[in-house]
Formats: structure tokens, C-alpha cells, sequence
């Protein structure tokens, strides 16, 4: 054994010094290893390659990425798509229109309806006269205001005559005092009522159409 310690040649396999460099046998450079720091040298060779070729694809795909993005917001720097050209309006020899899109402020608008008159737009005849009718006869008049009496209990079908007969407006029948008479029109046009004796005594009963107003005065009396 000599004085320094002796490694193997990752190479030839003699025995070299462990300071040496070189084996002075077949000129190979020694690993710090021995024999076999060639083969881990040559690994690590390997993945220090493949590695800068997996850095190097990452790098190239990045400098795609930043010039596809660059080249997308300088073909449209608004970032929405361009307006479409409106249709342009067609006009043939005979005057017709084809594919012509009219805007809002050429649009024809459609006739106005005449409103149907309401009935209180219609014309109102002058009322000349207003007469209270009981079953028997006539009880009173515009001219001639009357009276008539009836028993506890009774009801009467009234009525009234309003002339011209074509006027539209509506009898309107009140009583003084309930508690004698009560009065309830019948049917829509207010022509007809039912008048009920309720107590003894007199009331006053006023049929009023339009501005016509014609009253009775009516007595209750005991059976």
C-alpha cells in the first residue's frame, strides 16, 4: 500500500491516485466517486438536458400565447363585434317597395276611432212634464201637485209619465218620512216603483227628472 490512497479508473478499472485528475492509463477524467460517478455524471447529463428542452417548449408556448392575445385585441380594440350595415331600402321602377325596413318615424300610423258618444254625450230632450200615476189615476202633475190616502200595510205599484217619452234621464222617487210611506224604484229606467204604507200621518212623496221636480202629498190611515 503507498503512501496516498488508491481509487479504481471509471474507465479501465486500474488503480489510480485518489488526487489524480486523469488516469494516466487511458486519459479519462475521474468522478469523485471512483468508478462509478461516470455514469451518475451522465444522468445528470441527461436530466439537466431535458430538462432546458421542457424550458425551453414552456417558453416558446408562453410567447405564443402573449402574441395570439396581442394579435386578437388589435384586430378589434372596441372588444365587441362591428355593427351590421342596415338594410338599405330598394325602390323598383313600378313604385313598389321590396326589402325596404322602414324606420320608426316612416311608419304610417293607423287611422284614429271616432269615440262612441256615452249617453250622457247625447243630446237630452227638454222635459215638458212629469205625472204621478197610482194604479186608479193620475195623482199629480207638473201643473198640479196632489194628495192621495191609503191604508196601514198597502203597497201601491206607482209610476210615472215623463214627456217627451224619448228622454233619458232617470225618475229619482224620495220620501219625506219613512215612517209613514217608503218607496223603492223598479227596474233600470226608474219609470215604475213600489210605494209601501208604513204608519199613519202624511208625507211627501217628489219624484224629481231632470230639472222637472213634481210631489204628492200621501196619507197613511189606519185599517
Amino acid at each position: 500500500m503507498g503512501l496516498f490512497p488508491k481509487v479504481k479508473c471509471s474507465r479501465c478499472d486500474k488503480l489510480i491516485s485518489k488526487f489524480s485528475v486523469r488516469c494516466p492509463y487511458c486519459n479519462a477524467t475521474r468522478g469523485k466517486g471512483g468508478k462509478h460517478s461516470a455514469e451518475s455524471d451522465n444522468l445528470r447529463g441527461k436530466m439537466v438536458v431535458g430538462l432546458s428542452l421542457i424550458g425551453i417548449v414552456v417558453i416558446a408556448v408562453v410567447i405564443l400565447l402573449i402574441a395570439s392575445i396581442k394579435s386578437d385585441q388589435q384586430n378589434n380594440p372596441g372588444g365587441s363585434p362591428p355593427p351590421s350595415a342596415a338594410p338599405s331600402s330598394v325602390l323598383p321602377d313600378d313604385g313598389s317597395t321590396v326589402g325596404v325596413t322602414p324606420s320608426p318615424g316612416d311608419e304610417t300610423p293607423p287611422p284614429s276611432e271616432e269615440p262612441e258618444p256615452s249617453p250622457s254625450d247625447l243630446p237630452t230632450a227638454t222635459i215638458t212634464g212629469v205625472d204621478i200615476k197610482t194604479p186608479f189615476s193620475t195623482v199629480a202633475t207638473l201643473a198640479k201637485p196632489g194628495d192621495f190616502s191609503e191604508k196601514l200595510g198597502k203597497s201601491l205599484d206607482m209610476s210615472v209619465k215623463v214627456t217627451p217619452a224619448d228622454s233619458t234621464e232617470v225618475p229619482v222617487w224620495t220620501s219625506s218620512d219613512d215612517k209613514v210611506f217608503s218607496v223603492v224604484p223598479k227596474g233600470t229606467d226608474g219609470l215604475k216603483a213600489t210605494l209601501t204604507i208604513t204608519g199613519t200621518g202624511s208625507a211627501t212623496l217628489t219624484v224629481t227628472v231632470g230639472d222637472k221636480t213634481t210631489t204628492c202629498i200621501v196619507r197613511g190611515q189606519k185599517p
